[in-house]
């Protein structure tokens, strides 16, 4: 009986309009749902019927064969779930394990299904769920879904420029207004393309880059440099992390430091959302 009511909930996004009932999962074909899974889904279901807008969601696994993903899901799994919304790992709520209220789909007005490809819906989803007052988030803990890679993963299909710019216009319309200047950690090639994507007024907001490489900090510094008129419009300095003041955009990829990225914030003992945010 609990696996047919279960069945009954599960209502994929195309369907949703057909469907009358209180809760739905986002389905996906490359999900295989652990046995525990329904069982899990029927006591969410209590909290989904109570709370107007709620959204669900556990922590997934990813097949063996793919060793890049299961790391990344091993990193999302221990970000805050706020804050940590600017890196390229998408939502901090893995889209495969979303459980959520008829009420809250509705409220957001669903998926933007008038864009057919290359767009991310899921992280644009989510960025409108943080947005919405009284939402409440239940994260379970426990690894339920296993996600299958194949080649014809829709994810695959969705351009990296347009997650990319999803994200730098959050970063605009949500830090910003709080930050009046800041530093970019990471003077290389990711940190240029992240001030490269700001508008003309927000690179003024940059004081200076910061990095851990001394070549990079014997460089001196970063110039801005303007192809139209072959002129530098900004120098920037470029200065170690240790003398770095924050509030920081750290441009430097989470888990591939050995460790020695989260030590430095640690040891700074900075606050995320006031004093540094994520863009990796």
């Amino acid at each position: 009986m609990m696996a047919a009511r279960i069945r009954q909930l599960l209502v994929c996004k195309i369907s949703y309009q057909n469907s009358d009932h209180e809760a739905l999962t986002y389905e996906s074909v490359a999900a295989l749902n652990l046995e525990e899974w329904v069982s899990r889904r029927i006591k969410q279901l209590g909290f989904l019927v109570v709370v107007s807008y709620a959204f669900v969601t556990q922590t997934t696994c990813r097949s063996q064969l793919d060793f890049r993903n299961s790391s990344r899901w091993r990193i999302v799994r221990k970000m805050n779930l706020f804050l940590s919304v600017y890196t390229s790992h998408g939502p901090t709520l893995i889209a495969p394990t979303w459980f959520i209220s008829r009420e809250l789909f509705a409220k957001l007005g669903g998926f933007k299904d008038e864009i057919r490809t290359g767009f991310p819906e899921d992280l644009d989803f989510f960025y409108r769920a943080l947005d919405l007052k009284d939402i409440s988030f239940c994260k379970v803990d426990k690894e339920l879904v296993i996600y299958r890679y194949h080649s014809g993963c829709a994810s695959l299909g969705v351009s990296e420029d347009a997650i990319w710019t999803m994200r730098i216009d959050r970063f605009c319309h949500r830090m910003l207004p709080m930050w009046k200047t800041f530093t970019i950690w990471n003077a290389g090639k990711q940190g240029k393309r992240f001030f490269r994507s700001l508008s003309d007024k927000d690179r003024g907001r940059v004081v200076s880059f910061c990095d851990v490489d001394e070549k990079k900090i014997r460089r001196g510094w970063f110039e801005d440099y303007d192809e139209a008129t072959r002129t530098v419009r900004r120098k920037l300095p470029i200065i170690h992390v240790k003398v770095a003041r924050p509030p920081l955009v750290i441009c430097v990829k989470l888990d591939m430091t050995g460790g020695d990225l989260e030590r430095l914030v640690a040891e700074s003992q900075w606050t995320e959302g006031r004093d540094y945010i994520h863009f990796s």
